[in-house]
């Protein structure tokens, strides 16, 4: 009976175009591996994605209640991906535009430490 090599799904991936991550020990961090040489001792993963997310905070008048009260200004956000029609509650923009970096959840395709400390990626 053939047993698939240690790292067959990730070496699938590769060929069909996946960049492919190798773990070094000095520092311990993840580099991109151009050519993976697929060694059974050696960690690899498929390199997560990243999202980036632009937003900006203003701040707006807080609604008014059934009995008349105002309640107080309120702190909201708007993406940069998002269309929005001027707001007539609006009072000023809070600062600048941010971006924030989102990586990939991990999955058991490109996640290795099931094999390092049993975790139950899904």
């Amino acid at each position: 009976m053939n047993i698939p090599h240690k790292h067959a799904a990730l070496i699938k991936a590769w060929a069909d175009g996946a960049i492919i991550q190798i773990l070094w020990n000095h520092p311990e961090e993840w580099k991109d591996c151009d050519e993976p040489t697929w060694l059974e001792n050696s960690y690899y993963r498929i390199k997560p994605q990243v999202k980036t997310i632009k937003f900006r905070c203003f701040l707006q008048e807080g609604p008014t209640l059934r009995d008349g009260r105002k309640c107080p200004p309120r702190i909201c956000t708007i993406r940069a991906d998002q269309v929005y029609l001027t707001r007539p509650k609006f009072i000023q923009w809070l600062g600048d535009w941010q971006e924030y970096t989102i990586k990939e959840e991990k999955t058991q395709e490109n996640c290795i430490c099931r094999s390092v400390h049993n975790c139950n990626c899904k």
